[in-house]
């Protein structure tokens, strides 16, 4: 039986960066627990630290798990449509995702 695929998001917002989300991210150690759970895919969505992203992720290239592939980008123009779907269940191909987002509207609310 073939692996259903699982995938994971990551995003920071169309046009604002948050490097430490994106730090975390692309952390070997990030890497093998996604790769412990059944996840074959991660995209991360950098905004503006795309720069910086692509570099350390291509310096870590050889820390990435079998059977995962971790890609960056800038943004996209329908996040929801483009990427966001890829992390829902579909019967035969795909098994249920994560998506991880910046939080700072939430954040702001919260604490008034």
């Amino acid at each position: 039986m073939a692996t259903l695929q699982r995938n994971c998001l990551v995003t920071v917002g169309a046009t604002v960066g948050f490097k430490q989300l994106t730090e975390q991210v692309l952390q070997p150690a990030f890497w093998q627990f996604l790769s412990s759970e059944g996840f074959t895919s991660l995209r991360i969505q950098c905004g503006p630290d795309i720069s910086w992203a692509s570099t350390q992720l291509s310096s870590l290239q050889d820390d990435i798990p079998q059977g995962l592939t971790v890609d960056v980008f800038e943004s996209t123009k329908n996040l929801m449509k483009d990427e966001m779907l890829l992390c829902k269940a579909s019967s035969g191909s795909r098994q249920t995702g994560l998506v991880i987002s910046h939080a700072g509207k939430f954040r702001s609310l919260l604490t008034g």
